[in-house]
Order: structure tokens, then C-alpha cells, then sequence
């Protein structure tokens, strides 16, 4: 069983995947990306819209005992709609805009 299957039901996010993951004795590092085969919404209209840039950003969660520091690597995904005109950032479920940890 690998580690990947392990921690899946654990980072669960709608729309991400876990690409890799490194774990040692003192820290938890999950590297998620956007899952490809699912297309982008906006956020306001639901309408199809496109991707403009990737920009990685982290942010902490809740210790996994034995270990205290758990880092979830991601993209922030920014985007414009061409129905509504607004720009738009999503991050994986959990996580807000400029948010250092997940909720």
C-alpha cells in the first residue's frame, strides 16, 4: 500500500490531487495539484473560464502524531472569467485567500 493511499482520505480536496508527499520524523509535506481532467469554474457566474497563472503558496494543518509540522504545498490558481469579467483566485477546499493554515 503506498503512502499516497494513506494519506488520500485524509486530503481529500475536491478538484486536487496529492503529487507527491515527503515524510520524516519531524515534518509532513503534501504536494497537491490541480486535478487536469476537471475543467474551471468561476467562482461567481459558474461559467467555464480559463487559467491564467499558478502561483504556489503553503499552508500549515493540524499535527499527525507523531508529528508536530504538517505543510500542504499547492498551487493558488488565478483566473478570469470572459462571461462575467472578474478575476478570480481558487486554492484547494480549506484553505483561504492569504490563509497561512487551513480551516
Amino acid at each position: 500500500m503506498s503512502i499516497h493511499s494513506l494519506l488520500r482520505p485524509l486530503y481529500d480536496f475536491a478538484g486536487w490531487v496529492i503529487k507527491e508527499s515527503q515524510i520524516t520524523s519531524e515534518l509532513v509535506i503534501i504536494k497537491l495539484h490541480r486535478d487536469k481532467r476537471r475543467n474551471i469554474f468561476c467562482p461567481h457566474c459558474l461559467e467555464k473560464a480559463g487559467l491564467n497563472r499558478q502561483i504556489a503558496q503553503t499552508a500549515y494543518d493540524l499535527p499527525l502524531d507523531p508529528v508536530n509540522i504538517v505543510m500542504i504545498q499547492h498551487e493558488a490558481l488565478q483566473g478570469y472569467c470572459n462571461h462575467c469579467k472578474k478575476h478570480f483566485t481558487l486554492h484547494p477546499p480549506g484553505i483561504d485567500n492569504y490563509a497561512h493554515a487551513t480551516r
